[in-house]
This record gives structure tokens, sequence and C-alpha cells, in this order.
């Protein structure tokens, strides 16, 4: 009898011990619910939607899905980070999103070509991680649409070639007006019935104005604005 009292006493010892650890269980449970429902972020990793860095792909349409997938699964309140890895990102516009857009000052062309279409997106941080996003031809890098609290931060746009005809001024003759000038190295042109195009992949343009910086300082020239050209051989 007195090793079956031990053995019930040790059973209602394991017992009471079982009971408590499940208590501590649930009451840690129903706390971490707690928290996360708090401060419960909705996190995206680009890379797992086949967005990566340093591949020389173009990455336009999968961003593009990958939208519409954030989009599709939004829930009203709750927050969302979207991150990307950091490196070299490249898109162009063969399959790129069209949509007519009325910019001020830019309506010489519609519909415009989209690279990052950003639209009915709510509570959304959307980190670069400090990339590089190359565009290549004619493209609008960026447009946000009907969005609210919506945050795009630690990324860089650059063109792969510059929408733009940068020249070094060799001589100016103001009798005759004639200007001698050097284009930079990575500008492309074609000369054309003796007339100046400067052109892209998909575009060229004949400069009709430009805008004068001082060599040295690299500021705008004083007291000056565009300043009409004509660029003929």
């Amino acid at each position: 009898m007195k090793m079956l009292s031990i053995a019930t006493r040790k059973i209602a010892g394991i017992r009471a011990f079982a009971f408590r650890l499940l208590l501590v269980i649930m009451i840690s449970g129903l706390v971490t619910v707690t928290t996360r429902a708090a401060n419960d972020t909705i996190l995206y990793r680009l890379d797992d939607m086949g967005i990566v860095p340093n591949t020389g792909a173009d990455m336009t349409p999968l961003f593009a899905r990958a939208m519409e997938r954030i989009k599709a699964n939004q829930k009203k309140g709750i927050p969302v980070s979207v991150k990307m890895k950091p490196g070299r990102y490249n898109f162009f516009p063969q399959n790129a999103i069209r949509k007519k857009l009325f910019i001020s000052n830019h309506d010489q062309d519609n519909p415009k070509t989209i690279g990052l279409a950003f639209e009915g997106l709510e509570n959304i941080t959307f980190d670069g991680g400090m990339s590089d996003l190359i565009f290549h031809g004619r493209m609008l890098p960026v447009s946000m649409e009907q969005v609210k609290n919506f945050k795009l931060r630690n990324l860089r746009i650059d063109f792969d070639l510059p929408h733009i005809c940068q020249a070094e001024i060799l001589e100016n003759d103001t009798v005759n007006n004639i200007i001698t000038l050097k284009t930079s190295d990575w500008v492309k042109y074609k000369i054309r019935d003796s007339i100046f195009y400067n052109q892209g992949s998909d575009w060229e343009l004949n400069p009709s104005s430009g805008i004068a910086f001082d060599k040295t300082t690299r500021h705008i020239v004083y007291n000056t604005s565009d300043v009409s050209v004509a660029l003929k051989k």
C-alpha cells in the first residue's frame, strides 16, 4: 500500500505538472497570436517570384505579374512589405504595360510604355534594396495610380541609353551663327540629308533646343533658358 501511495502521489504530481505546462503553452500561444495580429505585415520577396538581379533578362512581365498577385491578395488595413535583392534589373519595352496617361509637359506620345506600374495598392512599402533599375528604349519608368499610403524607396533609376544628346561646344561663331561641337562617347547619332539625329534603340530625335552648362561648375549658364539650335552638318 505504501508503494501504491507513492505511485499515486507521483501520478498526481505528473498530472499537475502537465496541466501547468499545458496552461503555459496555451497562454504563450495566445500572446503570440495577439502580437502577430497587432504587428502583422505581409512580406513579399520578389526573388521568390522569379525577379532576380544581374541576369540581363527582361524583368518587365514578371514584375507586372507580381504586382497583380500582390494587389489580388491585399487585406484591408494589413501593411505589405515588398523587397528586392540588391543588384541590377533590366526593363525592356517589348513586354511592358501600355496605357494612355496625361502627364504635364509629357503628352507627346500615347499610350505610355510603363516599366513599373503601381495601381490600386494600399499600405505598401516597396524597398528596392538600393538596386539599379535600368530601362531600355522609350519607357516611363514608374507610374502610380490610385495608391494610398504607398512608399517607394532605396532604388536608383537610369537608362541604358539616356534620351538626351550631350555635347561639348568647341567653337561658337556668333557672326555666322555656327557652332562646332563634339558629342560624348556614349551618344549615338546619324547624319541624314545633312541633319543631325540623336538615336536610341527605338527612337530618334533631331534636337531643336538645348540647355547650356558651364563645363567647370556644371551649373546652367547664368541668365539662360532653353537655347534654340538647328543641328545641320
